[in-house]
This record gives C-alpha cells, sequence and structure tokens, in this order.
C-alpha cells in the first residue's frame, strides 16, 4: 500500500505541474498560447497547491488532503533548484515532507528520516515541466471565458482519454524511480483558470476521477486540486544546511 500511494502522489504531481499548460479551441487557445509562452520564459515561481482526495483501494475509504508551497528557479536544462514544503492528512494523522533538489540530488525530510537519492535532471524536470500540452480540439468541450478583475477566468471541460494519452509519455521518465509504471483510466476534468492581464496564470482549479492499477493492487482516486500562483520571476529557494548528512537510499 505504501507503494502506491508513493505512485498515485508521483501520478498526480505529474499530472498537476503538467495540467496547468493546456490548450485548444477558439478565444481560448489564443489565451493558453500566450500564457504559455509566458510560463516558459519564467525562471522562478513560487506556488500553493491543495488537493483533495478520497482513495478506494483494498475495500477501503480513505480521505487525504494535500497542502503544499512550491519553490523552483530553473537556471538551465540541466540545472534546477526546487523546494517543496507539503502537510499530508490522512487516517488521523498529519504527515509533514520537505522534499529537494539540487545538483542532481533529490531529498526528502519525513517523519523525523532524512533521506537522498540522485535524481537525473530529466526526471526533475518532467515534474516541473511548464510546456504546453497538445490535445485535440475535440479533446475540449463545454467551454466558457468570463471577464473578472484581474484577467480572464476560463472555464471547459477535458477529455480524460486524451489526458491520459500525455500522462503516459510523463510517466515513462518516472519507471526507473517507481520500479514499474502503473496502469490508469482517466475520467473527463473540469478545470478552471484565471490568466491575469499580464497574459500569466493566477490560479488554476480541477477536479478528476481515475482508477490506477499497480504492484496488484487497484486503486481509485476523486481529486480537487487548487494551484495559486504567488509570484514569478524573482524567487529564491532555501535549503537545508545539512544536505550532506542525509542518508542515501533507494526509494
Amino acid at each position: 500500500m505504501k507503494k502506491v500511494l508513493c505512485a498515485l502522489l508521483v501520478v498526480l504531481m505529474i499530472f498537476t505541474l503538467a495540467s496547468c499548460a493546456t490548450d485548444t479551441g477558439r478565444d481560448i487557445y489564443q489565451l493558453y498560447v500566450r500564457a504559455n509562452e509566458a510560463m516558459q520564459g519564467i525562471d522562478s515561481l513560487d506556488m500553493d497547491m491543495d488537493m483533495d482526495m478520497t482513495i478506494r483501494a483494498d475495500g477501503e475509504v480513505m480521505d487525504m488532503k494535500i497542502a503544499s508551497n512550491i519553490r523552483q528557479v530553473i537556471r538551465s536544462e540541466t540545472d534546477i533548484d526546487m523546494a517543496m514544503n507539503m502537510k499530508m492528512s490522512m487516517m488521523d494523522m498529519d504527515i509533514n515532507t520537505k522534499m529537494f533538489y539540487k545538483d542532481g540530488v533529490y531529498y526528502m525530510e519525513m517523519m523525523g528520516m532524512k533521506m537522498k537519492m540522485p535524481m537525473p535532471i530529466e526526471e526533475i524536470m518532467s515534474q516541473v515541466n511548464t510546456e504546453v500540452i497538445e490535445f485535440p480540439e475535440s479533446a475540449i468541450k463545454d467551454m466558457e471565458i468570463n471577464d473578472v478583475d484581474d484577467g480572464v477566468e476560463l472555464s471547459f471541460t477535458l477529455d480524460g482519454a486524451a489526458l491520459g494519452d500525455e500522462l503516459a509519455k510523463q510517466m515513462g521518465s518516472m519507471e526507473e524511480m517507481l520500479g514499474a509504471v502503473p496502469s490508469y483510466t482517466f475520467g473527463d476534468v473540469t478545470l478552471r483558470t484565471v490568466i491575469g492581464k499580464d497574459d500569466k496564470f493566477k490560479s488554476v482549479s480541477m477536479a478528476f476521477a481515475f482508477d490506477m492499477d499497480m504492484y496488484g493492487e487497484t486503486v481509485q482516486a476523486d481529486c480537487v486540486i487548487d494551484m495559486d500562483f504567488i509570484k514569478f520571476g524573482g524567487v529564491i529557494v532555501d535549503f537545508p544546511t545539512d544536505l550532506d548528512d542525509y542518508a542515501e537510499v533507494d526509494f
């Protein structure tokens, strides 16, 4: 069950950070193209992300809430700093986790343990990727656009099968870390985002459900994710001073 939950979180993180950049359809397409171009030109960001999930596995139902802050500085295609503070609440427990990436090494502090492992830049970049995800126009439905005080709000439904195909590409680079790539089926995704007058994303909210099979276990999840972009550019990632003392492990 522990490995399944780990895989679930990896899927959600890749899904979330990649799904910030999706576009197709009438004016929505043009707005998203401009927002994605602006995102690709950003060298650093600070964002909050909350997840509310109901997970069904092994005949049990579990509610999980995650509140996190993510800071990342992309110096080049081969050099990135990242820090993530996450609080996960489930089964009457609160688990605080800190994750860092620096100089090709992934660090994790959780439940009193401090661990590290080498991680190729390609793997971490697949999780913090801000490039456009391409979908056929038929994948977008029920589109709506409204003006708001600080920009425009876009609402639409994204076909789950199209998203699943793209996620499969993203998950390919995670096979070594997870030991296997899960099979999964996505339902449709409802997504709402606000794009500011500066053409940058201000917030993204989405709701979706999926089934995941891995290690002989089946997980069903209903998820709601809310992201707020606090700052673009000028972000500093602070690292603990004792990273050298983290124990090297094979996650």
